[in-house]
């Protein structure tokens, strides 16, 4: 659990969309309850609880564990999986560029980032020797 406080204490997410048009953020748009938390220190599913939540909006991406840091992130659709580059603006990461990917099927939501200035993940997957996070969120019905 404390894994999952630091990412989004660090990482924050209160972020706005760069260079993506309505058509394609909406997939994105809603409120997300994590159903997976993977990283190299621990594997966390729906039935454990997980306390995080993703709400995004047209103008805003937040983690909601209680507390967060705004970022602003830019999205590249052209690439498959889609990419996602997050820059906190506070904390100790602040001005870094933090690389992720994303994917949307359905109500399911994928992200994997690198809470740590470096490579960009490639896959869904947690990478043996780097610090990316896997995280599975599914959407909440209004």
């Amino acid at each position: 659990m404390k894994q999952i406080f630091t990412l989004v204490a660090v990482v924050g997410l209160g972020v706005y969309p760069l260079g993506a048009d309505d058509k394609e953020t909406k997939p994105l748009l809603g409120t997300w309850s994590a159903t997976l938390w993977e990283d190299g220190d621990m594997s966390l599913k729906e039935a454990d609880g997980i306390p995080l939540k993703a709400i995004i909006t047209k103008d805003a991406f937040a983690f909601d564990a209680g507390t967060a840091k705004k970022s602003k992130y830019k999205l590249d659709f052209t690439k498959t999986p889609h990419e996602i580059d997050l820059t906190p603006e506070g904390g100790s990461k602040k001005g870094k560029t933090l690389k992720g990917i994303w994917e949307v099927k359905d109500d399911t939501l994928k992200l994997c980032l690198n809470p740590d200035e470096g490579d960009r993940p490639t896959e869904f997957a947690i990478a043996k020797g780097k610090s990316f996070v896997l995280m599975e969120f599914k959407r909440e019905k209004k």
